[in-house]
């Protein structure tokens, strides 16, 4: 306080409304499920990293352009509690660097893996599954995280005021992991909603209801996590089920072209791409198809 003057009083504010975006561990989120268990968690791992510079380089080798998208080198392992880990690479820092992710979804019971164990298999992975050696490249950084797969997703709201979006509203999908690229999607209606709400004065939890409404996206994206998981559906699979459920989708998308390869991989789910897809692997794929139904 310059000058020595009095600081003011303090002022008493009081919300009108709190919008909850603090992510899945969000204390107001755990207050509103209580005991509710997690359907399952996406456990991810993973590092940005460069090429070291060799002598006479005038900077690091830029990495290519092209990226790996749920690519695997193995079929599950018995050994990991029947883990399939998938792999995701694409480049960062203009191409100067690259990024790669070891993900596996899982169910919520405590023999899982550890960030720590996944962390372990990432590193002795790292060569096949990138094509490069540990000793070539310079670490930036190291990510984990464990993003859990909500049965209620979205997250209607259980106290007056309090409205959670994003990964606190449990809006998760399989491909990015995390609500925020769900909330981006829903922005401008949620932008247009909360301006309602806020000129209206009607927010109370039965006001603030449609502004989390049921989505069906939002409920095949947690089955879709569902049937990637080794023991899906309560009985046991073959440790090559993943791989092969997975290379059946992918063959039926690049048959059927952009019109349902390019909303898949958008995470913008629609009724007929979708059919089309299911159809086409319950012809290519019927045991991995059963399995996953199951």
């Amino acid at each position: 306080v310059a000058g020595g003057a009095r600081p003011p009083p303090p002022r008493t504010v009081t919300a009108r409304l709190v919008v909850d975006a603090a992510g899945h561990w969000s204390p107001l989120a755990a207050q509103a499920r209580g005991a509710e268990k997690p359907a399952g968690v996406c456990l991810v791992v993973g590092a940005c990293y460069r090429q070291k510079k060799e002598a006479g380089d005038p900077a690091h080798s830029p990495s290519p352009a092209t990226g790996d998208f749920l690519a695997t080198h193995a079929d599950a392992s018995l050994a990991g509690g029947g883990v399939q880990w998938l792999w995701e690479t694409f480049p960062a820092d203009g191409g100067n660097a690259r990024t790669a992710y070891q993900f596996a979804y899982i169910d919520a019971t405590p023999d899982r893996p550890s960030l720590t164990e996944a962390l372990d298999t990432f590193f002795e992975s790292f060569p096949e599954a990138t094509g490069d050696s540990l000793a070539t490249v310079d670490i930036q950084r190291v990510l984990f995280g464990a993003f859990p797969q909500r049965h209620v997703s979205p997250l209607p709201p259980a106290i007056d005021r309090v409205l959670h979006v994003g990964d606190a509203a449990g809006a998760a999908s399989p491909l990015s992991f995390g609500g925020f690229g769900a909330m981006l999607r829903a922005l401008p209606r949620t932008a247009a909603g909360v301006s309602t709400a806020l000129a209206r004065d009607r927010l109370d939890t039965r006001a603030l209801a449609p502004l989390a409404p049921y989505s069906p996206g939002a409920a095949a994206s947690r089955l879709f996590a569902a049937a990637m998981r080794l023991h899906s559906g309560g009985g046991a699979a073959p440790v090559s089920h993943v791989n092969r459920l997975l290379a059946s989708t992918f063959r039926v998308l690049a048959l059927l072209g952009p019109w349902a390869l390019t909303p898949f991989l958008g995470e913008r789910l629609r009724p007929a791409p979708l059919a089309a897809t299911m159809g086409g692997m319950a012809l290519a794929a019927p045991a991995s198809v059963a399995r996953a139904v199951r």
